[in-house]
């Protein structure tokens, strides 16, 4: 397997010495996706049980992996929804990452939206045009304010 493949059974077991670790690059099921990278290692699906989850909510747990993984996870888009706390549970969040770096190279591209108010110039992302953009995305938890505000500041908009 590839350096991030290692890197990420590495750094989760030794954070979390954990009972079962189960890695598995899944990125030829993405490929000409956002965020797709030619040669793979750019999304993995991660089974992992350890002690140190036990009795921790769903959230918790999430929060404690993407803490071990943050070197792995620094792109500007998951950098930026960790820091809005855009995570939340995490059910949506690979959804919610690929819509928002396919909405903001559309946007840059001139992309117009049924929200767009000037269609000869560059695109605004107001908050309005950023959830027209992201409208197919459902988050169960709610946590649209700071998936917008995160998406925010990618975009340079003030809030």
């Amino acid at each position: 397997m590839g350096a991030i493949f290692e890197a990420i059974q590495h750094k989760l077991t030794v954070a979390f010495s954990p009972t079962r670790l189960e890695v598995e690059d899944d990125s030829d099921r993405h490929a000409g996706h956002a965020g797709a990278t030619p040669g793979g290692e750019s999304h993995f699906n991660v089974l992992i049980e350890a002690a140190a989850f036990a009795g921790a909510s769903k959230v918790v747990r999430q929060r404690l992996v993407y803490k071990a993984l943050a070197e792995e996870l620094a792109g500007p888009v998951q950098q930026a929804f960790l820091d809005h706390d855009a995570f939340q549970c995490g059910y949506c969040t690979p959804g919610q990452i690929c819509s928002t770096v396919g909405m903001l190279q559309e946007a840059a591209d001139g992309w117009a939206s049924k929200e767009t108010a000037d269609l000869t110039g560059a695109v605004s992302l107001t908050d309005a045009e950023i959830r027209e953009r992201m409208s197919g995305n459902i988050c169960r938890c709610s946590a649209y304010p700071q998936i917008l505000a995160a998406i925010r500041d990618l975009a340079g908009e003030p809030a």
